[in-house]
């Protein structure tokens, strides 16, 4: 093998892997983006939440897509799942810092993986032109 064939080999070995690591990020980044889209309903919930008056009938989340009749006693209070089975009372305040907090987080990871993808783009571009070239 020349040493033209083995550079040729060895672009584009590395023009698939960058092409694996760019399919992988935007799926990151789509499930990000998902995230982001539950916690901007989460933030609308604990919002319209805020504004509704103790005593108004509501439907009642029981599991995504099944609901039931409910009159609000108490909209001071949220109950979170935290994980394993464990939920924790929280004030409407504390909630809406949690969903505040996973906003920001989503934000930057976020940015993180577009910045990742940009850059990785820039390589794979530049050593398809290579590849081209020789």
């Amino acid at each position: 093998m020349t040493d033209n064939e083995q550079e040729l080999q060895q672009k584009y070995m590395q023009f698939q892997v960058l092409q694996q690591q760019m399919t992988q990020l935007q799926q990151y980044l789509q499930s990000i983006e998902t995230d982001m889209q539950k916690v901007a309903i989460m933030k609308q919930g604990l919002s319209d939440l805020e504004k509704t008056k103790k005593g108004t009938k509501i439907l009642a989340s029981l599991n995504p897509g099944m609901f039931t009749h409910a009159t609000l006693e108490n909209n001071d209070e949220i109950i979170i799942n935290v994980g394993a089975n464990i939920a924790v009372k929280k004030s409407l305040k504390e909630a809406k810092d949690i969903v505040n907090n996973q906003e920001k987080q989503l934000g930057e990871i976020h940015g993180n993986y577009a910045k990742d993808l940009d850059n990785i783009t820039k390589q794979f571009l530049d050593i398809q032109k290579e590849i081209q070239n020789v």
